[in-house]
């Protein structure tokens, strides 16, 4: 744990600081890397994109690396998320800990922007291999169903009624046995399936980047109330300053009247005695 570090129970507390800190900075280090590789899975996959029309490997290549790419985000955005509930938690009492508390959310957000760079170079792949699958998945009805137009197939794509859709159309025509209309609608749904697949890691990935926003939002907003505390904290002090000055103005007020009434006390007494001197 990041934070175990701060109890303060043992040893230097700078000494203690330090070291998480640098734990905290080895950990973005270690993300950094993660969301390199997310960086480098996309250029490979984006290279591989003119070559999906030529065959399945191509596109089979991209998948494989959009799932590895998939898998670190999953991981990255977990830790993201983690690391903010660590800043939320870290108080500081210091002017130190303050500061570092601002680097920590400084680089916090400096490593989601990376992140969310990533994130859309990969959904630049899956937007193109959503683009090829359709294009397969029309091609295969249009085999199986030469009347349809894409109009009608579009549709049946996106009303998910596609196999009923086929099933419909392929009863109407006896040019397929019984045993090639069954392979072909089991490609038809398989594709079907895969661009459905994608389509939901794609809104999946749009939620993500909306929690993302929040998680940055939340840190410019800690970092204001961080702030707003020491504004507040120094106003204290002015006040406080203020109040002890006043008050021992006032005091100084009070000892010089004392004074004078002692001052006051003694001529009088100093006059009565003369006087009763006097008259004897």
């Amino acid at each position: 744990n990041i934070m175990s570090s701060y109890d303060g129970s043992q040893g230097d507390p700078e000494a203690q600081q330090s070291e998480a800190l640098n734990k905290y900075l080895k950990e973005i280090a270690v993300l950094d890397k993660a969301i390199d590789k997310m960086t480098r899975l996309a250029a490979e996959s984006h290279e591989l994109i003119p070559s999906f029309s030529d065959g399945a490997d191509p596109m089979e290549q991209a998948e494989d690396k959009v799932a590895q790419a998939n898998k670190t985000s999953d991981a990255v955005r977990k830790r993201l998320k983690r690391i903010a509930q660590d800043n939320r938690e870290f108080k500081p009492k210091s002017e130190e800990e303050r500061g570092e508390l601002q680097l920590r959310i400084s680089e916090h957000k400096a490593v989601v922007n990376r992140f969310m760079e990533a994130c859309d170079k990969v959904q630049e792949i899956k937007d193109a291999l959503q683009d090829e699958k359709r294009t397969q998945i029309i091609k295969r009805v249009r085999e199986a169903a030469p009347g349809a137009t894409e109009e009608e197939i579009e549709a049946a794509i996106e009303a998910d009624t596609l196999e009923d859709f086929v099933s419909a159309e392929m009863a109407q025509d006896q040019r397929f046995n019984e045993a090639e209309a069954a392979t072909l609608m089991s490609e038809i749904k398989m594709r079907n399936t895969e661009l459905r697949d994608l389509q939901a890691s794609v809104l999946e990935l749009k939620d993500m980047f909306t929690d993302l926003d929040l998680l940055v939002n939340q840190q410019g907003e800690l970092i204001d109330q961080i702030e707003t505390n020491v504004d507040e904290t120094k106003e204290d002090v002015e006040e406080a300053y203020d109040l002890v000055v006043s008050a021992r103005n006032t005091q100084k007020s009070i000892r010089q009247k004392q004074m004078c009434l002692v001052i006051c006390i003694l001529v009088i007494a100093g006059v009565i005695v003369a006087v009763v001197f006097l008259t004897k």
